[in-house]
């Protein structure tokens, strides 16, 4: 696992709970898959972040199960974030937005959402890059 701060996609985050903040304050179950953080920006909205060493599929499921238990329990998500060190074989099968904040796409030009969520998909390259671009 990456240990990587929430991605500052709207600015930096005013609340941040990781996996056991979330157990803890939420009631998520821990016997389940929890994403690494849930946070909100300061503009209102809520994001999932899950740093991911392996599959991005794997990260996907995780910010799905995550998602999925957050909204049973009245928490509101806006954004959905995967970070990985790259996307290695699956970058066959997904393509980057880069103009749309990283939104990441399938092949077929379709987006990506978890439980109706938009998934953005950074690696610490890009984090530099749209930080010199003025995007975050």
């Amino acid at each position: 696992m990456l240990d990587e701060p929430p991605v500052p996609l709207h600015g930096d985050p005013d609340e941040v709970y990781d996996k056991q903040d979330m157990i803890a304050k939420f009631g998520l179950d821990p016997d389940q898959k929890i994403a690494d953080w849930y946070f909100h920006y300061t503009n209102c909205l809520f994001a999932v972040q899950e740093s991911k060493g392996g599959y991005l599929r794997d990260g996907i499921a995780q910010l799905e199960s995550t998602i999925l238990q957050l909204k049973q329990k009245g928490r509101k998500v806006h954004l959905a974030v995967v970070f990985m060190e790259r996307l290695g074989r699956e970058k066959q099968l997904y393509d980057i937005d880069r103009d749309r904040d990283n939104t990441l796409l399938r092949k077929s030009g379709k987006e990506v959402k978890v439980e109706g969520v938009g998934v953005h998909f950074f690696v610490r390259n890009d984090i530099r890059e749209l930080r010199a671009r003025g995007r975050l």
